[in-house]
């Protein structure tokens, strides 16, 4: 589906926090570039942390179905969330166009990665657009009906234990602090004796990790799930089995190239949801969110979530 830019308006929502700082700074940029081009829009600025999806639902209760967002890989994460949860309309309605100005910049990496923000005006211009699956994520321990979503990548194991313990809100989106809290985490890390079960198959092991992606990057540009594709209406299972602490080490040069699933602890699967089972101490992220820990479901939302792509 394309969109016409003589008939689109477009709401702006900033998050001027993200990127340390990044947003407020390059808005004035990239407003300058929609105006340069006559694409209609007004701004509105996020205040504090959740406020981006309060902003998307009051837009949508006045009627507007295209937004802009100005933020990074958390501002995203809100969104999602609001856009699935809402009740409003359908969400393959709404168009979304993204800014990055995060610090990692996951989600973007599969789509446009080298595309400049007069690029992303020009995707605007062209009015090209994708339906995207969206992942969730269902908690027991958190209600019979709640569930969380995700965009990217969901995760638990060794990329959960870090950001539980070793990033905060302000560089957990971060690369080089992302790398240098895995290297922290190293030290007390232990592996986390799971049972998976999906398509009649189990798989029960020690694991560092279990990486469930609609999209491939995480943790500012390691190609964790390097197969996934964002609109299979599959989930892309990438399970690494007791890797000793040595060979986290030498793999993350691979994880940057997305060439490690040759490894032998390395093991990658597709389905449509799983469940995991593990203790309560086993954290869950999706997106980079804390979101609260195993037991756990995963299942995909196929092509809810449309976004503006290139051409």
């Amino acid at each position: 589906m394309d969109i016409q830019k003589s008939d689109t308006h477009w709401i702006v929502i900033i998050n001027p926090v993200s990127g340390g700082g990044k947003g407020k700074k390059r808005w004035p940029k990239i407003k300058r570039l929609l105006a340069e081009k006559a694409i209609s829009f007004e701004e509105v600025f996020t205040e504090a942390q959740g406020h981006a999806g309060v902003l998307l639902e009051d837009y949508l209760q006045k009627g507007h179905r295209h937004f802009i967002l100005i933020g990074g890989d958390g501002t995203y994460h809100e969104i999602a969330n609001a856009m699935m949860r809402q009740d409003i309309t359908p969400s393959p309605d709404v168009t979304f166009a993204m800014f990055p100005t995060g610090t990692g910049n996951d989600w973007v990496r599969t789509y446009h990665p080298k595309a400049s923000y007069r690029d992303i005006v020009q995707m605007i211009l062209t009015g090209h657009t994708k339906l995207q699956d969206v992942g969730w994520a269902h908690l027991p321990h958190q209600g019979a009906d709640h569930k969380h979503y995700f965009f990217n990548l969901a995760g638990l194991g060794f990329d959960a234990y870090v950001a539980a313990n070793f990033l905060d809100e302000k560089n957990k989106h971060n690369s080089v602090a992302y790398l240098w809290a895995l290297l922290k985490g190293l030290s007390s890390f232990k592996h986390l004796p799971v049972k998976v079960l999906f398509d009649g198959q189990t798989v029960e092991a020690p694991i560092t990790l279990l990486a469930i992606g609609i999209c491939r990057y995480l943790g500012g540009g390691m190609m964790i799930t390097p197969n996934a594709l964002p609109d299979d209406g599959l989930l892309d299972l990438t399970l690494v089995s007791d890797l000793s602490k040595l060979g986290i080490i030498g793999q993350l040069p691979r994880l940057y190239k997305g060439t490690f699933l040759s490894h032998p602890k390395v093991d990658t699967y597709q389905t449509h949801e799983l469940h995991v089972d593990a203790g309560d101490d086993v954290f869950i992220q999706l997106d980079g969110e804390i979101i609260g820990h195993c037991p756990a479901t995963f299942g995909i939302a196929p092509k809810a979530m449309r976004v503006v792509v290139g051409g």
